[in-house]
């Protein structure tokens, strides 16, 4: 049987406009391509605008794992979201991202006891891989570079993952229909567009850790 996955982005509204979660599409548009991820996981759709979270809660039902992709804007809601899923579903493998979550990570973790793993940067290829590693018995997540997670109580972070260079490599959550359910429910949406990505000072260039 299949892991129910749900993504959660949630951005301004303005009326009946809404925002598409983008960077939650991307993940998803991404990690739809890997066949082993297709056939263990069923992306179940998106949480993507502000409302009462234990209603939300009980509409997505039953979580195996949760994608979050947290911005200053968010962080409050997205958290207590990400409680309340935990607290419905135990064994729910609650993952976050996004510029609001600190690389510097132990005292997060400590705040938030329900947030399993961290991802620093860009997630595509480490969520996608993560994903892969839960499928485990026995679970290994040191193996996934460019996250934190705990273990037995401690937080362990791995090396940090390289930028992509070629960004053709991620397919389009537009193009490859991810959104389509989405815009039969939204009246009016609003589109994000990402033309760069990352900081382009060198003070923030990601490199390995040594």
């Amino acid at each position: 049987m299949k892991k129910n996955v749900w993504l959660c982005q949630v951005n301004n509204s303005f009326g009946k406009a809404k925002f598409l979660p983008y960077s939650v599409g991307m993940l998803q548009a991404y990690c739809r391509k890997d066949r082993a991820v297709s056939e263990s996981y069923d992306f179940r759709g998106f949480v993507y605008h502000r409302e009462n979270v234990a209603e939300c809660v009980k509409r997505i039902g039953k979580v195996d794992v949760l994608g979050i992709s947290v911005y200053i804007w968010n962080s409050s809601w997205s958290l207590a979201f990400a409680k309340a899923v935990k607290q419905a579903n135990p064994s729910c493998l609650v993952v976050v991202g996004g510029p609001h979550v600190p690389v510097r990570c132990e005292l997060f973790f400590k705040e938030n006891l329900f947030v399993d793993v961290a991802v620093f940067y860009e997630g595509e290829v480490t969520f996608k891989e993560a994903l892969l590693v839960h499928l485990n018995e026995r679970p290994d997540l040191a193996k996934v570079p460019g996250l934190a997670f705990r273990l037995e109580g401690e937080v362990v972070k791995t090396p940090n993952r390289e930028r992509l260079s070629n960004l053709d490599l991620l397919p389009s959550p537009y193009l490859e229909g991810t959104f389509d359910e989405l815009l039969r429910e939204v009246v009016e949406p609003l589109s994000t567009w990402e033309g760069n990505r990352g900081c382009p000072f060198s003070c923030t260039i990601v490199r390995p850790a040594r």
